[in-house]
């Protein structure tokens, strides 16, 4: 369809995709630069993991020095809290980056019964831990 980009928004979660797209293009270019062309795997990695770049989402930078972890900076990412009603997205609280990660509410939660008002629960949350206690000593070790 010759329209499809002027007549379908963006999804929920492309800037995050468009972000992870952009970080591994230019891992690869970083990459080749430093070698004679050709990468491997773990080159590739440890390049992505030096990218900084101002995407979709804003400020990208992975944080593995720090952490242990690929994962990004919280302080330097945006997080959205969005509502689903009835098929349409309402963003409800966002955190923006650099600022502790400090929520604030954009708009009330409505829940399933139209209130804003939490349900009181029906039952306690059941144990969801089903590997014996042997075996989940032995996976931690």
């Amino acid at each position: 369809d010759d329209h499809f980009f002027q007549e379908v928004g963006p999804g929920l979660y492309s800037g995050f995709m468009f972000d992870a797209v952009v970080s591994v293009g230019l891992g690869a270019c970083m990459a080749a630069k430093e070698s004679d062309g050709t990468i491997s795997g773990a080159e590739h990695r440890q390049s992505i993991l030096r990218t900084e770049f101002v995407g979709a989402t804003g400020p990208v930078q992975f944080a593995y020095q720090r952490t242990l972890r690929s994962s990004r900076e919280i302080e330097k990412t945006t997080l959205a809290a969005y509502n689903i009603v009835n098929g349409s997205y309402n963003l409800t609280d966002v955190s923006l980056p650099n600022t502790g990660t400090t929520w604030r509410e954009v708009a009330p939660f409505e829940y399933a019964n139209g209130s804003n008002e939490p349900p009181k629960l029906l039952r306690d949350p059941p144990n969801q831990s089903y590997i014996g206690s042997a075996r989940r000593a032995l996976g931690l070790s």
